[in-house]
């Protein structure tokens, strides 16, 4: 009986060492960057929306804002014309000059269809539009529409 001698190959016998490459090092550098490109990538994204959502629901506040502050004065009391407002951007102040803080302009308009005289009619539909937009660049961020009856005796 004749015995076989196994030949060995020299590439499973490499394969049998213990430890990793440095190709098998590069390849895992890489797998593990282009994760992290693509989580730094998204939230990158992630924030930028945070940022316009917040910027967007501080901009409907004002109008809101403006709104009431028109009600609240009534039809009567309510000056004819526009006056702008700038708030930073925690929407605090509401003052008539701008300073280098201010983040958002509140522009209210109050027009009437009706006069008598120079005074407006208690027959008259009042119209109140504010504006809000970006007070460094003067993007418009939202808008809001209301009109004022007269209500009294």
């Amino acid at each position: 009986m004749r015995k076989f001698r196994s030949l060995r190959n020299p590439i499973s016998t490499a394969r049998t060492r213990r430890g990793i490459t440095m190709i098998e090092t590069l390849v895992a550098t890489l797998i593990v960057t282009v994760a992290m490109l693509g989580s730094v990538g998204i939230f990158m994204t992630v924030s930028n929306l945070t940022a316009r959502v917040s910027e967007d629901s501080a901009a409907q506040m004002l109008c809101r804002r403006g709104i009431e502050e028109a009600k609240n004065l009534g039809f009567a009391n309510l000056a004819e014309g526009s006056t702008t407002r700038y708030y930073d951007q925690n929407c605090a102040g509401g003052s008539t000059t701008t300073s280098s803080t201010d983040r958002y302009r509140v522009t209210t308009t109050v027009s009437s269809n009706l006069f008598v005289d120079t005074s407006v009619s208690e027959k008259a539909l009042r119209t109140v539009t504010v504006v809000v937009s970006l007070a460094p660049n003067g993007a418009e961020k939202g808008r809001s529409v209301t009109y004022l009856a007269w209500g009294g005796p």
